[in-house]
């Protein structure tokens, strides 16, 4: 909930997904400029999730910004956040400004 009240502070509008399945299902039906994406997730993880939107076919999909929300601050994990096609991370917490430094950067067009 903080992150949403950050992001509605910037104007954005979001939806939130309970679990990595629904996230997926919503990402199919709906027009997202940018997914942010918990790592750990019940019925199928952040990884899963990004991979099979990444699946889906259109270009809009390939070219969705999707950033990786976690609280593991291991290094290492950063090559299997861009190898499931995230575009970036973020561990937590985080500060509004980072957030919003790496929005800026992925939505630029």
């Amino acid at each position: 909930m903080v992150l949403k009240n950050f992001l509605g502070q910037w104007n954005c509008v979001c939806s939130i997904a309970e679990n990595g399945k629904i996230a997926t299902e919503m990402v199919g039906s709906n027009d997202y400029d940018l997914v942010l994406m918990d790592l750990q997730m019940p019925e199928m993880d952040g990884y899963q999730a990004a991979r099979t939107i990444r699946q889906f076919s259109g270009d809009k999909y390939c070219r969705l910004p999707i950033i990786a929300l976690t609280a593991s601050a291991v290094p290492s994990i950063k090559g299997q956040i861009l190898d499931a096609g995230m575009n970036g991370v973020l561990g937590k917490p985080f500060e509004p400004k980072e957030l919003y430094d790496l929005i800026s950067e992925l939505t630029r067009k």
